[in-house]
């Protein structure tokens, strides 16, 4: 008489049940821990496993989660990373991770702004256009910054070496020699003009001048 085919115990399949034969349980196969079931294993038919990459793409800022052992896993948003970091390699089966973005040197700025997906990029600041003569450029540290005039210094000082990247700094207006003295130092419309030296003023007769030094004209008093 024929029989029906028997019942198989949990994680197993009936292979090779039919004719005079009455067939044997062989356990499910297993998926692997990058596979998920793409057939189920139940009666006579066996599980069949594919890989996690053969399922569709999750889309951009996606990725497909715990995906494997037999589960298809679930799509994802990429996470957030925290300021002044940015996202590799989110995407397809793989969450990515999370980089420290560069940061600009001294004489660097930022030509292109480090975003969730892309790192920072920075130039150096001599790429850009030199500034005028009497002025300098604040480039640097991360900003492209601006040409500044050269500042003036305090009453009896000049600017020097103001220029590039540099403001320069103040330096003291050089001496002249005995009955001479300095003009046009650190003046507010030149402040890297040093001066020069010129000969006191005489005064008219029956004068002389009176406290002619450095950088004070003095002034006449009566014999």
């Amino acid at each position: 008489e024929c029989k029906g085919c028997k019942a198989c115990p949990e994680a197993h399949y009936l292979s090779g049940c039919g004719g005079s034969n009455e067939g044997a349980c062989e356990p499910c196969a297993v998926c692997g821990d990058s596979e998920y079931e793409a057939q189920k294993c139940e009666g006579t038919q066996e599980r069949i496993c594919a890989t996690c990459g053969m399922l569709p793409a999750c889309g951009a800022g996606k990725f497909r989660s715990e995906c494997g052992h037999g589960g298809e896993g679930s799509c994802a948003e990429c996470a957030a990373c925290p300021a002044e970091h940015f996202s590799v390699g989110c995407g397809g089966l793989s969450g990515g991770s999370c980089h420290e973005c560069t940061v600009c040197a001294a004489g660097e700025y930022e030509a292109e702004p480090c975003t969730a997906t892309s790192d920072r990029k920075c130039a150096a600041c001599s790429s850009l256009a030199a500034c005028d003569a009497g002025e300098f450029s604040t480039c640097g540290d991360g900003k492209k910054g601006e040409c500044q005039a050269c500042k003036a210094c305090e009453e009896g000082s000049f600017r020097a070496s103001c220029g590039g990247s540099s403001e320069g700094t103040c330096e003291s207006c050089p001496g002249c020699s005995h009955g001479t003295v300095r003009v046009s130092c650190g003046l507010a419309d030149a402040p890297m003009e040093e001066g020069h030296c010129e000969e006191c003023k005489s005064c008219a007769e029956g004068e002389f001048r009176s406290g002619c030094v450095y950088m004070n004209e003095g002034e006449c008093a009566a014999c």
